[in-house]
């Protein structure tokens, strides 16, 4: 198949006349609610809602530009020549070291909190491990200016 560019253009409106009109708008009462969101405890912690630059510069002392940007990657055992470390403005995106030695790490403030004592991320983080790292969160954005709170290893 090919388009015969040399031809006159088609009459939209006689290539439309034969199709049946579309029905109508939907009646509101025949859309169903929405199911609601379930209740889970990060969308109400206030820890989540703070922006990644202003966590980042509380729990390693890096200061970030409130728009975010790149910055040497702060965790243990990575020494970065070359800022590869992003800190997004948003509070969805989070942060992300993409030259981490053993792969991209990143997420949100837990993460952060729990990757500089080498902890897990992500999914990996929860239990015990994700109660440590809320809790050098909090001590760290309750204190500002004092660096957070790590477990000696």
């Amino acid at each position: 198949m090919f388009a015969g560019l040399a031809r006159d253009p088609y009459d939209l409106d006689a290539l439309t006349a034969a199709r049946p009109s579309p029905p109508g708008p939907v009646p509101t009462g025949s859309i169903p609610p929405a199911p609601a969101r379930r209740d889970v405890p990060w969308r109400r912690d206030a820890l989540a809602a703070i922006p990644p630059p202003e966590y980042f510069a509380a729990l390693c002392g890096v200061p970030v530009p409130p728009e975010g940007g790149l910055v040497r990657c702060p965790l243990p055992g990575h020494d970065d020549a070359h800022p590869s470390c992003m800190v997004y403005a948003s509070t969805a995106q989070g942060w992300r070291c993409f030259s981490h030695p053993g792969g991209a790490v990143g997420g949100r403030i837990y993460d952060l909190a729990s990757a500089l004592d080498g902890g897990p991320t992500g999914r990996s983080l929860r239990g015990p491990a994700f109660r440590a790292a809320r809790d050098c969160a909090r001590a760290a954005l309750s204190n500002p200016g004092a660096p957070a709170a790590r477990k000696e290893r």
